[in-house]
């Protein structure tokens, strides 16, 4: 009988030891599996995602100094609302009061000199020296005489506006197609430039596709329109028929190479005299009051100060 249970004893402790010296044997290759795996993860460079930042908001180009390098060298313009003429060539403008049938231009103006210069007409020698004390002159010897007034302010041209926001950033940029009526003309447009600033004026410049300049400006308050100007606009004149057309020249804004400068008070003078003849002559006078309400300050017009 103990050797029954002797011999049952040592198959049992028999069973046991091939059971503890198998089971690493199964579950070693699946530690070194995973050992391995982990080494290699390890191993592995870190990936690099490419991460691409889209800013909103850009702030939009101005076409503005690239228009001011290809305006033509000569042109004229006016505004709608005061009927003043004005042709430029390069700094120096000559005006015309269109409403008033003249051969010359009435006035000249230059923006950097801040000179106006109206123009008064022919006078006789012996007028002038009435006029100025002496009387001693020749009826038959004639001037060309210009009154000058202070340039308060005058009307901005489409390329006033322009430098004035060369160097600014538009709000907003409109590339719509729109037809622009002045008067009897039509200006196709596909370029508008929005202008604000922090006190809620704004301006709104509707530029013309052939000459790119503002043909219409805007001036707004919070988004409304409180003042619309209109411009002609063109780089050539037409003659007494309106058959013919010529650039415009520089002799055309040039004061004459001899004239005379009267005084305001001079030129009254003249005109209440035996000197001012000319039935169909207009009034120099009537003109000057004209002209000098173009070029004074006026609230909403700045100053000619830049």
């Amino acid at each position: 009988m103990k050797k029954i249970l002797v011999l049952a004893m040592m198959l049992i402790l028999l069973t046991s030891c091939i059971v503890v010296e198998e089971a690493p044997s199964e579950e070693e290759p699946v530690k070194e599996v995973v050992v391995k795996e982990v080494v290699k993860e390890a191993e592995k460079e870190p990936e690099v995602k490419q991460v691409i930042k889209i800013e909103k908001n850009l702030p939009l180009e101005n076409p503005i100094p690239a228009f001011l390098d290809a305006l033509p060298e000569g042109y004229w313009y006016y505004t709608v609302n005061n009927k003043i003429e004005a042709k430029v060539f390069n700094d120096w403008r000559a005006s015309m009061w269109r409403e008033v049938s003249r051969k010359w231009d009435l006035a000249k103006w230059n923006p950097e000199t801040k000179e106006v210069y109206v123009l008064f007409g022919e006078i006789s020698d012996y007028g002038l020296s009435k006029v100025r004390g002496n009387g001693t002159g020749s009826i038959d010897e004639t001037h060309m005489a210009y009154m000058k007034i202070p340039m308060e302010a005058y009307p901005y041209s489409p390329v006033d506006w322009m430098e004035m926001f060369s160097n600014g950033v538009p709000a907003k940029k409109d590339t719509a197609e729109q037809v622009l009526h002045v008067e009897d003309r039509y200006y196709s447009s596909n370029l508008s430039l929005i202008f604000e600033k922090e006190n809620g004026e704004g301006v709104i410049l509707r530029f013309d596709n052939k000459y790119r300049v503002p043909v219409v400006v805007e001036r707004t308050f919070e988004g409304a329109t409180v003042e619309r100007i209109q411009y002609k606009f063109d780089t050539v004149v037409y003659d007494d028929l309106n058959k013919r057309t010529k650039q415009i020249t520089k002799e055309m804004v040039e004061m004459p190479e001899e004239f005379i400068v009267f005084t305001e008070e001079e030129a009254r003078a003249y005109v209440k005299g035996e000197y001012f003849r000319d039935p169909l002559q207009v009034n120099p006078i009537i003109v000057l009051e004209q002209v000098k309400q173009v070029f004074a300050y006026r609230e909403g017009m700045p100053k000619a100060t830049y």
